[in-house]
């Protein structure tokens, strides 16, 4: 009897009627009848695995030609110290890339991008993060996120129905002067996306 090969697993022993019986292939006298086994042991991969874990925008109304944040949590579910990459996309646009993120294994990071929307048309978008597969990574399927949406509009419209009226002057001057974390504050009124 011969041992087959087996992905990821690296053959050990077999045994006969539940005793040690040699190597591979084995010989085995079939006088009576007997049950044999192959033992197999898995063989530990090096893991290579980077994934977005979070995207998040700190507003959704934003201007066309305001710079734009977006937070991206970036985690190396891998056993290696990783050079990561990531780029943001308004739909099917690229918005803005990251390269050169030196991520130890087992950690996470938040990494800011900024946006410029200069040239961006009027609409609204879907915003997600890609960061690209590492040297050797197997499991891609973490390695993009959704992370929400987002108007562009023109700058000074607040409510994000492409319009600038007076409803806009009225949520401006509620969160006049507040900060984040203000019970009045209003991440949609940060005209000029100074917030992060």
């Amino acid at each position: 009897m011969t041992a087959p090969p087996v992905s990821r697993y690296q053959f050990g022993y077999w045994d006969v009627d539940g005793s040690p019986a040699g190597g591979n292939p084995l010989t085995v006298n079939m006088g009576m009848v007997h049950i044999a086994k192959a033992h197999y042991s898995q063989i530990t991969q090096q893991v290579h695995d980077a994934a977005v874990s979070n995207v998040t925008v700190p507003k959704n109304v934003t201007g066309q030609g305001v710079m734009l944040h977006v937070n991206v949590t970036l985690a190396n579910h891998g056993e290696y110290s990783e050079t990561l990459n990531i780029t943001v996309y308004a739909n099917q646009t690229v918005a803005t890339t990251l390269a050169n993120i030196t991520l130890a294994n087992g950690n996470s990071i938040i990494a800011v991008l900024s946006w410029n929307t200069t040239g961006l048309a009027y609409g609204n978008y879907t915003i997600s993060a890609y960061v690209w597969p590492v040297t050797e990574e197997m499991n891609t399927a973490d390695n993009n996120m959704t992370g929400g949406w987002m108007i562009v509009t023109m700058p000074g419209d607040i409510d994000g129905n492409f319009r600038v009226q007076l409803q806009d002057l009225v949520l401006l001057a509620q969160a006049y002067g507040s900060r984040l974390g203000d019970a009045n504050w209003n991440p949609n009124a940060d005209l000029d996306g100074t917030t992060l």
